[in-house]
């Protein structure tokens, strides 16, 4: 099984109202996907370091697909509320 994990950050000023640890968006047929803190003692309504998780997918070309299909599902749900989040793109490149 292989899995993906998306890591991104929120201001101090647009955090989420979910007072659960990990909120689950999809459980179906063995494949799982959920958000959470990277922290894990954390809600998410004080995190500002979010994680988008997913497991239980059949090769690392699946998994990264649905990583990037979850990371937009989430980039458009957080631009409609008006919630600012930093996925990393314009961090110059790793030498």
């Amino acid at each position: 099984m292989y899995c993906f994990r998306v890591p991104f950050r929120m201001s101090d000023q647009s955090m989420l109202g979910i007072t659960h640890r990990e909120y689950e968006l999809l459980n179906r047929h063995g494949t799982r996907v959920w958000l959470s803190s990277t922290d894990p003692e954390q809600p998410l309504s004080d995190a500002t370091s979010l994680v988008i998780r997913g497991e239980g997918f059949a090769n690392a070309a699946e998994a990264s697909g649905e990583g990037e299909v979850w990371r937009d599902v989430i980039s458009r749900a957080l631009a409609r509320l008006h919630l600012a989040a930093d996925f990393g793109d314009r961090r110059p490149p790793a030498a």
